[in-house]
């Protein structure tokens, strides 16, 4: 009986140390952190419920850390005198027009001006995907399109894996589309 406990697989402790961080997004929303625990639906999840459901300043904060970096497939511009590092628009359009980094403030007016339907929504739950994942052939990235706020309407969310940087192989939001 002494060997047979002795062989029994630790697999809890590893099971507990793995879940933990995807744990973290539905007990403690507003204090998430980006970790390549996370598979890219359920940061999409988490950053649409996190705009539909916390105070603007927590959900500001949890869109911003779950975003792309500016440069991230360069290693991203660093951050500096305790800043967090600037991220990218998440306007598609926007970037083609004036491809600038947003710090916090900046990131946080990006949010109210051009997602604001987003801001304090009634979510469905489960969130309801309107159509597969649609996946680049190297797999860094992927767009998923989900209900919207209103009825007919839908959110186009593409994330992408950084493969340098701070967030190296974490899944980020690189740009969203609301459609009404």
């Amino acid at each position: 009986a002494g060997s047979r406990a002795a062989r029994r697989p630790r697999r809890p402790v590893f099971v507990a140390a793995v879940c933990e961080p995807a744990d973290d997004l539905a007990r403690a929303p507003a204090r998430a952190r980006p970790s390549t625990a996370f598979a890219p639906d359920r940061v999409a999840e988490h950053v649409l419920r996190s705009l539909a459901g916390l105070p603007f300043d927590d959900a500001a904060r949890q869109a911003f850390a779950f975003s792309l970096p500016y440069g991230a497939d360069a290693g991203g511009i660093p951050a500096a005198g305790g800043h967090t590092a600037p991220r990218r628009s998440w306007t598609p359009a926007e970037r083609a027009q004036v491809d600038a980094p947003l710090d916090e403030n900046a990131f946080r007016a990006m949010l109210r001006e051009s997602f604001s339907p987003l801001l304090g929504w009634a979510m469905e739950s489960p969130v309801h995907h309107l159509a597969s994942p649609c996946w680049a052939e190297d797999e860094r990235r992927v767009s998923f399109k989900l209900s919207g706020a209103t009825p007919g309407s839908s959110v186009t969310m593409a994330l992408q894996r950084p493969n340098c940087g701070e967030h190296k192989d974490c899944w980020l939001v690189d740009s969203v589309k609301y459609s009404a």
